[in-house]
């Protein structure tokens, strides 16, 4: 099994503080290469049974990177556990 840390320059995903989807798709490529399409494929199908990008997805994402603590001790832990 390979950890990969992902948090290094998360905050480039994101323009003016919001979640930009085109950014993460080449953000996340260098990092995994083939999550781009399980995650995508993942959000399509939730998306088809109801879940909406703007109401269920997008605010989550939004409040990562609002939360700058929450986010430093979610890699901490991340590293402890790792």
């Amino acid at each position: 099994m390979r950890i990969v840390d992902t948090s290094i320059g998360f905050q480039s995903v994101f323009i003016d503080g919001q979640f930009n989807l085109d950014k993460w798709e080449i953000y996340i490529d260098k990092w995994v290469p083939g999550a781009k399409e399980l995650c995508l494929n993942d959000m399509k199908e939730c998306i088809d049974s109801g879940y909406s990008w703007n109401e269920n997805y997008l605010p989550i994402l939004n409040a990562v990177y609002a939360n700058n603590e929450k986010r430093k001790e979610s890699v901490r832990m991340f590293h402890i556990v790792s």
